[in-house]
């Protein structure tokens, strides 16, 4: 049986999840038996085999912090040895499989420093030696600014076989990168569109557990990003972090004009005791509107199927991480997303419903709140919309499987 190695995915953040089981679920359907094999970290190992996965543990401690360490400017030598560990890490792994396919939700751009571009620079280089087929999954890419990383990726694109875009943005970041070969960058959707969630004891045993099932009062999920604490941090911190604050008033607004139940949830869940994550944001939030019998906190850690199901109980997302609006999207949840970068303005565009996407600095803007709740107030107007455009985005993903498996057929991979 050959084996396909999945780079760029993970079990903390739930999207890093989806992303690898969607690539199992649909490849499965298309090609014969085929293992899965995944680079993640330590920690995340038992959940990968759980999920049916052959893990590659990637990191030890000390190379997990020489990556931290690596990315900040002047730290060269902990940049190298963090690359240069984890790179044979990979090598090794990839010398036993037959593809490579990189489902990295976004990490190459000048943002992220240049270890992971070095990383990937590298592994690509080796599978093209090899023969090996290397495909980059629709990710969003760039802004490429820096000498460095703009001939990083035109070295992994000219040894990859593919590159997906998932928004018009990055597609052309990529675009504006001399000698490229056109042929292979595409543009397409994000694939956890069709991530169809198993729906059984495990998965609904949570929610169960959190009072979230059955569902008798209409209920708003409120999905926050960590990242977006940190960004604001150095204005306050705790309840008094400007994000905070926002979030706790949208909530007190939603109360008082709604009779709706709100559902605080985490869509990353770090297994480290030291790492803040979402559920930080959530508690934060919960305890400052205090104690309102219509307001829930789910913190359990669960898998990607669950907080799926989660959303597809919410009559309306306001979401601050990607993969919970692709989520919502996908089951034709109405959804206003307020971010951090330019991707989620990309994937409401594509939705038909780019006018609900906010960056997070519109809420210095007391009229944001009002506007999210005119906007609940016309969510079935935003459903017979998702109905719509959501089904054309889903063949299109169909079509990404559709080429990928044939790309692994061609090259006698599988």
């Amino acid at each position: 049986m050959n084996s396909i190695l999945l780079t760029g995915g993970g079990f903390a953040n739930k999207g890093a999840e989806a992303l690898l089981r969607t690539v199992r679920d649909e490849l499965g359907k298309r090609l014969a038996p085929v293992r899965f094999q995944t680079i993640v970290p330590a920690d995340q190992a038992t959940d990968a085999r759980k999920a049916g996965f052959f893990p590659c543990n990637s990191r030890s401690r000390q190379e997990f912090a020489a990556y931290h360490l690596g990315r900040v400017p002047g730290l060269k030598a902990a940049r190298v040895w963090a690359a240069a560990s984890q790179t044979g890490r990979h090598l090794r792994r990839q010398k036993e499989c037959a593809a490579v396919l990189d489902v990295s939700g976004y990490a190459y751009a000048d943002r992220f420093g240049t270890y992971p571009m070095r990383l990937t620079e590298k592994l690509v280089s080796d599978c093209n030696t090899d023969g090996a087929p290397y495909v980059f999954m629709p990710q969003a890419w760039g802004p490429f600014t820096g000498s460095f990383s703009r001939q990083a990726i035109r070295h992994v694109a000219e040894r990859s076989v593919l590159l997906y875009a998932r928004d018009r943005t990055s597609f052309e970041s990529l675009r504006g990168i001399p000698n490229i070969p056109p042929e292979k960058l595409e543009l397409a959707p994000d694939i956890v569109l069709n991530f169809e969630p198993r729906e059984n004891r495990e998965t609904l045993e949570p929610l169960e557990r959190g009072g979230l099932l059955p569902g008798n009062r209409r209920r708003v999920g409120i999905c926050p990003n960590i990242r977006i604490y940190h960004a604001t941090q150095r204005e306050g911190v705790g309840r008094s972090n400007p994000y905070v604050r926002w979030l706790v008033e949208l909530c007190r607004r939603f109360l008082v004009e709604t009779d709706v139940e709100l559902v605080l949830f985490p869509h990353e869940m770090s297994l480290s005791r030291w790492r803040r994550d979402d559920r930080y944001v959530c508690r934060l939030v919960g305890r400052a509107v205090g104690d309102d019998r219509r307001i829930k906190c789910f913190s359990q850690h669960c898998s990607a199927d669950t907080l799926k199901l989660l959303i597809r109980e919410l009559d309306f997302l306001i979401g601050s991480r990607f993969h919970s609006i692709i989520a919502a999207l996908s089951l034709h949840v109405p959804t206003v997303a307020v971010g951090w970068s330019h991707k989620y303005k990309e994937v409401l565009n594509d939705a038909g419903v780019g006018e609900l996407a906010f960056s997070y600095e519109a809420m210095r803007d007391a009229a944001t709140i009002t506007g999210i709740l005119e906007t609940w107030a016309n969510r079935e107007q935003v459903r017979r919309r998702l109905e719509r455009s959501i089904p054309l985005l889903r063949r299109k993903v169909d079509g990404v499987f559709d080429r990928v498996a044939e790309i692994l057929r061609r090259t006698e991979c599988c």
